[in-house]
């Protein structure tokens, strides 16, 4: 299970950033939970890493890729640079 610490953060970052809530209801259901606290650790903390990407402006094509490959759970063959 997600800790609160990952739920809070994600939260605060969904704010941030006006995430949709129909890009938050895909991460739930890919995770098979119905809110951040039923999510595993692991999946509850790509969606954090994805998020603070873009906090650090570091987001370039490849990333993105390789994260939303990673969320949606498939095999991602991304390269990075």
């Amino acid at each position: 299970m997600a800790t609160e610490e990952q739920v809070n953060e994600i939260n605060k970052l969904i704010e941030l950033f006006k995430i949709a809530e129909e890009t938050v209801e895909k991460w739930l259901v890919k995770a098979s939970a119905e809110s951040f606290n039923e999510m595993n650790r692991t999946d509850i903390q790509k969606c954090i890493e994805y998020l603070l990407l873009k906090t650090k402006g570091e987001i370039n094509e490849n990333k993105i890729e390789m994260i939303k490959e990673i969320i949606n759970g498939e095999e991602c063959n991304c390269n990075l640079k």
